[in-house]
């Protein structure tokens, strides 16, 4: 359901979890990562949430996305 790209967002999101369950010796980038991904959804951001910010999201952590967003 949905259009592709909320078919690729969700996909990348169900993605983002798998991993931060499977790589525990990351613990501190993946706290990072779903606290913002957190974060997101109770702003209603994560459903317009583009492809590209998820990927550098889920590599890099919050600094990654933190760069592009605007004043709060």
């Amino acid at each position: 359901r949905g259009t592709r790209r909320e078919r690729e967002v969700r996909t990348l999101v169900r993605g983002i979890v798998h991993r931060a369950t499977r790589e525990a010796d990351r613990h501190d980038h993946w706290f990072d990562v779903l606290s913002t991904l957190h974060s997101m959804a109770g702003r209603g951001e994560l459903r317009g949430a583009s492809p590209e910010d998820l990927k550098a999201l889920s590599n890099f952590g919050s600094s990654a996305i933190d760069q592009q967003e605007g004043p709060a």
